[in-house]
């Protein structure tokens, strides 16, 4: 008996092409590139090498992001699909470069508003950009955002245990001359680093709920000595939301979670700290209302600046500027040159309308993105692989961070700092990880059918060629022979 031919070969071939298929999700781990965006989070957040000035002249952040390029160039198959370039919100941060380099060439001060893109703005996109590239799948996202909260808790231990309380003439105690960022910045990126805090306390092991747990405390106490009236406004609009929202969080524990950051930040208080709160039921009172310094008539005249140049701005960090050149009060006595005191007033006074409506999407974008990404991932990531159950809650979370960011804005100058371009990263990548996770792997056997998996109209991916020729040689090669019709032989 003749044995079947050629079995083994196409079977082989069948195996080998199936090896050699790419899988993207198996290329994780913290290589060079994704370690030097880890560092540059955690050094933008906590300015933790301003405090020494040794490690300030090597210049960390540029060092790191020239690495971070570097090896993005060198190593292309380890950066994250392209999809990221396609979304909506990608495409609101490439609007927004627009109209910023725009204000240069239409601004009052070309020089200041070129410096000032070149050596800040352009650092925060390009650091932006990277970190979506770099985000492949749900352990990247986790890193990057433990990478902001190890920044936050350095910043709650400069606001602890370094920088010094300093009475002012109200009677408040409260953290001044900081070396890194003032009093009020604090306030923003800790209530960024509150969501993402319970986010990581929520889906950590032991280890990991201990050491959120601890931030989370820290983040009460640093919140107190800031004495910020804007991050307390801020703090109660974030932990609002977090008991109202997260209705899958057993009610207890949210109002646990919650008398754990108060009686904290209750514990901590410093001198004045509570009549300086009670102010903000009387704004009308506060110099803040009348002064012609005051975050009311710097708005004002912000205002103002977007009306005059509506369509460019004034130019990208041209508002100390204007108050000296095109202020209504330039030239009088105590005029100044000032920050705009209001994130959404610098955006538009400095990049015209555009830059305002852009910068007020791309902010509402942190919260609304992940808050709709959670009606399109199925219900078994719940109690699913732990990769699903963090996506799951990351969606959860990640707004509370976006509300932590949105609320205290109104009262700083943060529409070219890092904070709210790494939200809109970290929404970006959550949105694109949940989307190449519901699809299945390349090299999957199963037929190319429609599924019900929250994103509509996507297809699963069909078979690579090299396994589907393999597959038909061996159904070839295993079929029987055909048999040929016997004719009569001829008398």
């Amino acid at each position: 008996m003749t044995a079947i031919p050629a079995l083994s070969s196409p079977l082989s071939a069948t195996h080998a092409a199936t090896r050699r298929v790419p899988r993207r999700a198996e290329r994780t781990g913290l290589d060079l590139f994704r370690l030097c965006l880890s560092a540059g989070i955690v050094l933008n957040v906590s300015r933790i090498h301003q405090i020494y000035p040794w490690l300030s002249a090597l210049r960390p952040q540029l060092t790191l992001t020239f690495l971070s390029l570097v090896a993005a160039f060198m190593s292309r198959r380890a950066l994250a699909s392209p999809a990221w370039t396609r979304h909506w919100l990608t495409k609101i941060i490439y609007a927004l470069t627009a109209a910023a380099m725009a204000s240069i060439a239409f601004g009052i001060s070309q020089g200041q508003a070129f410096w000032f893109f070149e050596e800040n703005y352009s650092k925060v996109l390009i650091s932006c950009f990277l970190l979506m590239a770099a985000t492949r799948d749900a352990r990247d996202v986790r890193t990057f955002m433990w990478a902001y909260v190890v920044g936050a808790a350095i910043l709650v231990w400069m606001a602890i245990f370094r920088f010094d309380l300093v009475m002012d003439n109200n009677g408040l105690a409260r953290l001044a001359n900081l070396e890194t960022w003032d009093a009020n910045d604090i306030g923003v990126l800790l209530l960024i680093g509150l969501g993402l805090c319970l986010l990581l306390f929520r889906t950590s092991g032991v280890w990991g709920k201990l050491c959120t747990a601890v931030v989370l405390v820290g983040i009460g106490d640093a919140m107190a000595r800031s004495g910020s009236r804007g991050g307390f406004i801020g703090l109660g609009c974030v932990l609002l939301a977090f008991i109202v929202s997260l209705k899958h969080v057993h009610f207890a524990r949210r109002i646990s979670i919650v008398g754990l950051i108060a009686f904290s930040l209750f514990l901590a208080a410093p001198a004045g700290y509570w009549k300086q709160m009670s102010t903000i039921t009387a704004p009308k009172d506060d110099y803040n209302w009348s002064s012609a310094q005051g975050r009311r008539e710097l708005a004002i005249r912000g205002m103002g600046y977007m009306m005059s140049y509506p369509i460019f701005g004034i130019g990208a960090g041209n508002f100390g500027r204007a108050e000296l050149t095109i202020s209504p009060l330039a030239g009088q006595t105590g005029i100044r040159e000032s920050a705009a005191h209001n994130t959404y007033v610098q955006a538009g006074a400095e990049m015209g309308v555009p830059g305002f409506l852009l910068f007020i999407v791309l902010t509402l974008g942190g919260i609304v993105v992940p808050w709709r990404l959670r009606r399109k991932i199925p219900p078994s990531w719940r109690s699913g692989s732990p990769d699903e159950q963090f996506l799951f809650q990351a969606a959860m979370y990640l707004p509370l961070a976006a509300i932590g960011f949105a609320v205290p804005a109104y009262f700083v100058s943060f529409a070219y700092a890092d904070p709210v371009y790494i939200l809109a990263a970290m929404a970006v990548s959550l949105t694109c990880c949940v989307a190449a996770k519901t699809r299945l792997p390349r090299g999957d056997a199963r037929p190319a059918a429609r599924r019900n998996d929250g994103f509509r109209g996507r297809r699963q991916v069909a078979r690579p060629r090299a396994v589907r020729l393999a597959s038909t040689r061996v159904a070839a090669a295993t079929r029987p022979p055909a048999t040929r019709p016997t004719l009569p032989t001829p008398s």
